[in-house]
């Protein structure tokens, strides 16, 4: 199968090692950096490099096209993949404006190619290992689900700190929030399914800060469950962390360490219920740690897994026939969710 992947950045390289380590992909790359573009394909032994995509899209003609470039340039870069005939994955967000997703929709439908914004984490190890629990009826019912991320974008080195080479989501509507929205939305929808209500406040707690905004606090109503979804820019040290509470058990996790904790109601006397859950959750950790930093050491990805085991079953899928693990109605949700939380914006 033949693959393009349009932008050299950060987490495109997530997208080449992960088609390269299918082993039987051929992968070109295009970047308007030839110098990015030969880098990439020095490093990853890739075919071709090319400096223009509507050269590389009539040329090559591929069956996948990966847009990983900026956010802005999402919608005009998958719109000529899809007419060119590729299935197209493009890294979050899709789009900047709802209408621009529904017209991308269309197009792959009309076009009856894969159209799937990149939801990494939900493939993480900790997520795939929670959503099995809740679709084989252990986990019991998802009644709530906590969404944080903590983050320190105003630090040196953070890609939103340097006024020189200004982030692209710092010219958003919502700030460097605008580039986590998606993760938010998509964690908690993944549980509670199509929201039926939002409120929002949105902050800016640190006045030397590039951003409009740096903090976030959420809350969504769907019929069955809700969620809290928070971001912040203060808190120490930087995480990524997802609670699911059900009906029989309760999630803990870390998805920068891919780390899970899970506490569930144990026979036995109902006094002893938080020592077994701590016991475990002791367990848990240290075996969590230990794998995490076995993880970092051998070079495998580690909070990126989720990237490559997304590439992973979307290549399967597609060679053996069968559904995207992505569909159209999950990513109309995720943009629902994401345009309601940015309609909650202070004037």
């Amino acid at each position: 199968m033949k693959v393009a992947v349009v932008g050299a950045g950060r987490i495109a390289l997530e997208h080449f090692g992960a088609l390269t380590a299918l082993g039987d992909v051929d992968v070109v790359v295009c970047d308007r950096s030839p110098v990015a573009a030969a880098h990439a394909a020095d490093r990853f032994g890739l075919r071709a490099t090319y400096v223009d995509s509507d050269e590389m899209l009539r040329f090559e003609r591929p069956d996948v096209v990966h847009v990983t470039t900026p956010a802005p340039s999402h919608p005009a870069l998958a719109r000529a993949a899809l007419e060119s005939g590729a299935h197209v994955l493009v890294e979050k967000p899709i789009a900047m404006e709802y209408a621009d997703w529904v017209a991308l929709r269309e197009l792959a439908t009309e076009k009856q190619r894969w159209l799937l914004e990149d939801y990494s984490y939900q493939f993480s190890p900790p997520m795939s290992r929670v959503l099995s629990l809740v679709e084989e009826g252990t986990f019991g019912d998802v009644v709530h689900v906590e969404v944080m991320i903590c983050l320190d974008i105003h630090g040196e080195g953070s890609g939103f700190s340097d006024p020189n080479l200004p982030h692209p989501a710092l010219a958003l509507p919502g700030g460097a929030l605008s580039d986590f929205l998606t993760h938010l939305a998509y964690l908690a929808r993944v549980f509670i399914g199509d929201h039926r209500s939002v409120t929002a406040r949105f902050e800016r707690r640190d006045e030397g800060s590039l951003s409009r905004f740096d903090a976030l606090h959420a809350h969504v109503v769907a019929e069955k469950a809700t969620a809290d979804l928070m971001f912040t820019a203060a808190s120490r040290p930087d995480g990524f962390f997802v609670t699911v509470h059900g009906t029989r058990m309760r999630a803990h996790m870390n998805l920068f360490e891919n780390t899970l904790r899970l506490d569930r109601v144990w026979p036995g006397p109902s006094p002893l219920t938080p020592l077994w859950n701590g016991l475990s959750a002791a367990f848990s950790e240290a075996r969590g740690s230990l794998g995490s930093l076995v993880t970092k050491l051998s070079g495998k990805p580690g909070a990126t897994a989720g990237v490559w085991e997304l590439v992973r079953r979307t290549q399967e899928a597609l060679r053996r026939g069968g559904d995207p693990p992505i569909s159209l109605d999950d990513i109309d949700g995720v943009n629902r969710l994401v345009r309601d939380l940015l309609a909650e914006l202070p004037s």
